[in-house]
């Protein structure tokens, strides 16, 4: 299951999207030090902004993107004749202990 998983990640392009991510904000940063002429003031801010953006957004595709390696995870071991029944039981505890620690809202089940 876990390297259904992993192969999931590769398949998706994953890590590739991240990086894209990756490269333009820090090719926005770049582009902002070189333009500034306050030497430097301006762009600090704008970079400790442009951080805590790419942070969230790396967060919030980081969830999307372990969500969607589940599904396909399971899917490819499912294809390899491996018993997936285990399976379920481990995602449910798995979000259970994200509920506890508030990670996520309970859907009532």
């Amino acid at each position: 299951l876990v390297l259904g998983h992993e192969i999931s990640h590769l398949i998706l392009g994953h890590s590739s999207k991240r990086n894209r991510l990756e490269t333009s904000f820090r090719t926005m940063e770049i582009l902002l030090l070189s333009l500034d002429p306050t030497e430097g003031l301006l762009s600090l801010a704008f970079m400790a902004f442009l951080a805590s953006i790419r942070n969230a957004l790396g967060a919030v595709h980081s969830r999307e993107n372990e969500r969607e390696a589940d599904e396909l995870g399971i899917k490819l071991t499912a294809m390899a004749c491996f018993d997936t029944r285990a399976a379920s039981q481990v995602f449910n505890k798995m979000h259970k202990q994200n509920v506890e620690s508030g990670g996520e809202i309970s859907s009532g089940g």
